[in-house]
């Protein structure tokens, strides 16, 4: 129904047109043939091509009784042509006939209208436009692939998930990322760093115990005694009795410094996990995607090829074909964006649980050790060289 409804509205737009491209002009061009003539003493009025084949159903069925019923509602002096291409093939390529049935409106002058080919030069401007938009966007990427990995993008295969490393349920991978989060790991190293500055600030109140010796050995300081050896030791007590409060101060502002660390853990260990678990959301949506945009896809081609056939016997138009195509891109690109969305999802639940690290990835690289740098030169009292030998 769908299918033989579409011509009637497709005629009905092109009665309209015609009433509306009538102009006024000395003579009006009425198409006999192949040949437009020119017919004088009427008002210009514009002609109406309906090119049909034998072999096209639509056209018979569908197409023909609706010319016949817009003909008897329109202006009589307005010339409505029927064109087998089998008989005019040469008017069929003037005007790029790709389909049947193809009904094309022309004005007064005989020209083709303005307003189909002004739609499709600002499809084109507008395809165009997006193409030089990607291959910036190409330019772009391929910087930063250089920036990053340090060579030119050659030979690239597409990324695989790595949510094999990942938790296998959301409770699990909660639990890891609260615990193995670096965040909240370096908060709770924070808590052990005020907790330490408690103890410094309690070491003012107390006591100071100090000794100091000396040792001294003199030749030939005068004549009376050529050698003079002396020594002394001294033991100090210093015993804090009131310093003005400053360090009952101190103790107090670290103590509180501590109550805020262990906020700071609370709200990072909340933070890290509502990043697991938006992690694991996305992931699960771009699975749910992949699986949608496969069927998109594999839809897609069915109409395609259903579409390609009906154009065959002339139930389909050009623009038919075009649209199916356009559809089947679209899906694949649905596909390619859900596939990108789903790799970069697993890296960022590995990231949130704590596991995106070489060890944990298994990266054939070799892993700094900074305790194995600190076992280098913490006896190191002298010299200038590093490790390294710089």
């Amino acid at each position: 129904m769908i299918l033989l409804l579409a011509p009637l509205i497709a005629i009905a737009a092109i009665g309209a047109a015609a009433l509306l491209l009538r102009v006024q002009r000395v003579g009006q061009r009425q198409l006999v043939g192949s040949v437009v003539e020119t017919a004088g003493g009427r008002a210009p009025l514009p002609s109406i091509l309906y090119f049909t084949g034998e072999a096209c159903t639509i056209c018979h069925t569908a197409q023909k009784p609706a010319l016949r019923t817009l003909a008897t509602g329109i202006d009589p002096d307005i010339d409505i042509r029927e064109i087998d291409i089998a008989v005019e093939p040469e008017l069929a390529r003037r005007y790029r006939v790709m389909s049947l049935p193809t009904t094309i409106v022309l004005d007064a002058a005989g020209q083709v209208t303005d307003t189909d080919v002004a739609q499709s030069e600002a499809q084109l401007a507008a395809g165009q436009a997006s193409l030089h938009a990607a291959e910036a966007q190409l330019a772009i990427t391929q910087a930063n692939y250089r920036r990053i990995v340090g060579v030119d993008p050659a030979n690239l295969a597409p990324a695989s998930s790595v949510e094999r490393f990942a938790p296998s349920t959301l409770n699990s991978a909660i639990a890891m990322g609260t615990a193995q989060n670096p965040s909240v790991t370096a908060a709770e190293y924070g808590v052990d760093v005020a907790l330490l500055q408690v103890k410094i600030a309690e070491g003012a109140l107390y006591p100071t115990l100090t000794a100091q010796a000396s040792v001294q050995q003199q030749y030939g300081a005068n004549i009376v005694t050529p050698k003079l050896f002396t020594d002394s030791a001294t033991v100090n007590l210093t015993v804090p009795l009131y310093q003005g409060g400053g360090e009952y101060a101190s103790i107090r502002a670290n103590k509180e410094a501590v109550g805020q660390q262990q906020i700071n853990v609370d709200q990072v260990r909340d933070q890290a996990r509502a990043n697991v678990v938006e992690a694991w959301a996305q992931l699960q949506a771009a699975k749910a995607q992949i699986e949608a945009a496969q069927r998109q896809n594999a839809a897609a081609e069915r109409a395609l090829n259903g579409v390609r056939n009906e154009a065959q016997v002339g139930q389909r138009t050009t623009q038919d074909v075009l649209i199916a195509e356009q559809a089947l891109v679209n899906a694949r690109q649905s596909l390619i964006v859900a596939q990108h969305d789903r790799v970069v999802s697993s890296y960022s639940l590995l990231s949130a649980v704590g596991r995106l690290s070489a060890q944990d990835l298994a990266l054939p690289v070799k892993v700094y050790e900074p305790s194995v740098h600190y076992q280098q030169v913490r006896d190191a009292w002298v010299g200038v060289r590093t490790p390294s030998g710089q």
